[in-house]
């Protein structure tokens, strides 16, 4: 291929992942808010919010590529910066991923029960790779 159809399909993906990459950032952390805020009557809740580490990994890695890519020059990453995006992000984001959703799920199911919310229904995942959905009723308002 030539030098340009790579650079234009370089340029197409640097952008269509950094416009996808903040809503599905968005979208994973959806769960986390609603029950943060509590200010719907029924709040779905699934492990999906466990991905956000993990995609802001990503976004970090897109922002430096996509810097590279249209600035025309290398970024001058020391060594340790390279490490540390290459080795301890990936580490640290499965880590919290992990985390999150070991304890974290558990503790908001439990911040809904003791506001008002009872499990109405889980949604069964249609995919292997998708999680169960459950989903929280308020009565009374």
């Amino acid at each position: 291929m030539p030098q340009i159809a790579n650079k234009l399909i370089y340029s197409y993906g640097a952008l269509v992942s950094l416009i996808g990459l903040p809503f599905a950032l968005y979208l994973s952390l959806e769960d986390i808010f609603n029950v943060y805020k509590l200010s719907s009557k029924t709040i779905e809740l699934s492990y999906f919010f466990a991905i956000s580490p993990i995609l802001f990994w990503i976004l970090s890695i897109v922002i430096v590529g996509t810097y590279s890519l249209f600035f025309k020059t290398r970024m001058k990453l020391s060594r340790s910066m390279r490490k540390a995006i290459g080795i301890y992000m990936p580490i640290i984001a499965v880590s919290l991923s992990l985390a999150m959703g070991i304890f974290l799920k558990p503790l908001m199911t439990e911040h809904l029960v003791t506001n008002g919310y009872t499990l109405e229904k889980t949604i069964s995942a249609s995919a292997p790779w998708r999680s169960d959905i459950d989903v929280y009723t308020r009565d009374g308002q």
